[in-house]
């Protein structure tokens, strides 16, 4: 008669261990998620802009100011705030040496997976194109530029195609002109920094032709631009790509 083979003792602590370990990592990863998650909240509700709609300008200029400059204190790299009319999205936006400091670090320059809205390291707010990078998250569609992905919808894209840049001294309007797939194997899609009017001429072009659909917004020469490059769900190769086009200019005092 054949007797029945048992595993070892040490066989099975050996796998309780591995699945104890497996069980472990698995709940710290959930816990690191929803820690960062709550952080991101905290800071966007915390650093948003502040009201400057109330009947006393003077008020809302003062208020408007005392904010800026206490965001300025908290972080040197702050330049400003990113605000759709709608609602779709309010955020502080920074600007670092590198591109790479904070790809992973929030406002207050902690650790955290979510990042921040930060500015191409090599611009200057005054280039033709001003471009805003911000992390795409999985676990919330609310947060940093995760949004930006309900623009490839024409009905969504017209609820929300105006948004702001709130700088130090003046606010910039800007009307989208064009949502774009973009794929990082293309051909490179624009020059970062200065460009010259026939790299910007070739960016125009770009745009023109890989463009979701038509906005009725003419981009020419002349224009100065804002583009917001965010990641696409499930497509580590490719970006969305929002260009939103200058349209007015009112300084704060």
């Amino acid at each position: 008669m054949k007797t029945k083979k048992t595993l070892k003792p040490w066989v099975t602590n050996v796998i309780s261990i591995l699945l104890l370990a497996i069980i472990g990592y698995s709940g710290y990863k959930i816990i690191k998620i929803k820690m960062d998650e709550s952080k991101t909240i905290k800071i966007q509700n915390e650093y948003k802009l502040p009201n400057i709609k109330n009947d006393d300008a003077s008020e809302d200029v003062e208020s408007y100011s005392e904010k800026f400059n206490s965001l300025k204190v908290m972080n040197n790299d702050f330049k400003g705030w990113i605000v759709f009319e709608s609602g779709l999205i309010d955020l502080p936006f920074v600007q670092a040496k590198d591109n790479d400091f904070y790809l992973r670090r929030n406002f207050d320059k902690e650790y955290s997976s979510h990042g921040s809205i930060f500015q191409d390291y090599s611009q200057d707010l005054n280039g033709r194109n001003i471009t805003l990078y911000g992390h795409y998250v999985y676990n919330n569609a609310d947060i940093m530029f995760t949004p930006l992905s309900t623009l490839k919808d024409k009905n969504s894209y017209e609820a929300n195609k105006y948004f702001s840049l709130y700088l130090d001294r003046e606010v910039r309007k800007y009307v989208i002109g064009a949502v774009i797939k973009y794929s990082l194997t293309d051909e490179p899609l624009y020059q970062i920094g200065d460009q010259t009017d026939e790299e910007f001429l070739q960016f125009i072009k770009y745009i023109d032709t890989h463009k979701l659909f038509d906005t009725n917004e003419e981009i020419n020469i002349d224009d100065k631009l804002v583009s917001l490059q965010t990641c696409i769900r499930n497509e580590d190769d490719s970006r969305w790509l929002i260009i939103g086009k200058l349209v007015e200019v009112n300084e704060i005092q």
